[in-house]
């Protein structure tokens, strides 16, 4: 919020501003060593979304969440 306030200060456009406190903040999923999310992201990687039905995507957000322990 401080980063905002001040780059409005200097006169930087609002949307700019945000963005990059987005990316400042944006935690990487995906970079992780740890195997479970190695195997999570294969999962994704392999789902072919178009066919899921919501039963499906529900299941298998039920089904990572296992994996996670949640």
């Amino acid at each position: 919020m401080a980063e905002l306030e001040s780059s409005r200060a200097k006169g930087k456009d609002a949307g700019q501003a945000i963005k990059q406190a987005k990316d400042d903040m944006q935690l990487s999923f995906f970079k992780l060593d740890d195997p479970i999310l190695e195997d999570i992201r294969v999962d994704i990687q392999n789902l072919d979304i178009n066919t899921l039905t919501p039963v499906e995507a529900l299941m298998k957000l039920n089904e990572i969440k296992k994996k996670i322990g949640l």
